[in-house]
């Protein structure tokens, strides 16, 4: 009986210890589980950093067109800060503007025209009193004067070729005023264009003469030279 009782227990411990054996590998079974879990989890992690990543590149995307655009308008900016610049006078000007530089920029698009602009020399710095007129840095927007255009819009007849003429005259009305004569060309032939400027009746700066400027246009806008001396008698004359 004792035997039968000892082989019973003894079964039953087998039992026990293999059903621990089974639970250890279930337990490591369920641990490597949770290893591989997290390993999912840190792919999805990795994942969705890849996903960040890919929404911070579509952002830098954004924020490179937003440069692209700044760059446009940068480009634009020095585009009319390069505007070239080339000086007419250095004095007297006249017109109540008292003394200092008549200067004109050169067009950039071929359908506008030229622009006069007065820089007082008491508003400039002293120093720039030693320097040559291309190291001076002339900004249009501080203009202490800018002459008036002589068509709307600044448009131009041709294509601006240069400055022909810039001279001050007395008018048969005894007037003191200035005569502006550019040169253009269309479909290869060369043009005059005509302005003269008069000063305005505030007393200050000059204003465009229409009927003698378009008068002389009439005249003189296809001649093969311009009659200056038919038109001004020049001040050294």
């Amino acid at each position: 009986m004792r035997k039968k009782i000892s082989y019973v227990l003894c079964i039953l411990m087998v039992t026990f210890i293999s059903g621990c054996n089974v639970n250890n590998n279930s337990t490591a079974n369920h641990d490597f589980g949770v290893i591989f879990d997290e390993s999912e989890l840190s792919g999805e992690e990795n994942g969705h950093k890849e996903d960040t990543l890919l929404d911070i590149h579509s952002e830098t995307d954004v924020s490179e067109d937003g440069k692209v655009s700044t760059g446009e308008s940068q480009q634009d900016i020095e585009i009319i800060d390069s505007v070239e610049k080339n000086m007419l006078l250095y004095g007297d000007c006249g017109g109540n503007l008292g003394f200092g530089w008549l200067l004109y920029t050169v067009p950039n698009q071929e359908i506008q025209d030229y622009k006069i602009y007065f820089f007082a020399d008491q508003n400039r710095d002293e120093n720039e009193g030693y320097k040559s007129f291309e190291e001076i840095d002339f900004d249009l927007e501080q203009a202490d004067f800018i002459f008036p255009d002589a068509r709307e819009n600044n448009m131009a007849i041709g294509k601006f070729i240069e400055i022909y003429l810039y001279e001050a005259f007395i008018t048969e009305s005894g007037k003191s005023a200035r005569i502006v004569v550019a040169t253009y060309e269309i479909d290869g032939k060369q043009y005059y264009d005509t302005r003269i400027y008069t000063p305005d009746e505030s007393g200050y700066g000059y204003v465009v003469d229409e009927s003698m400027t378009e008068e002389l246009n009439i005249l003189y806008a296809d001649v093969e030279e311009y009659p200056v001396l038919q038109i001004i008698e020049m001040p050294h004359d």
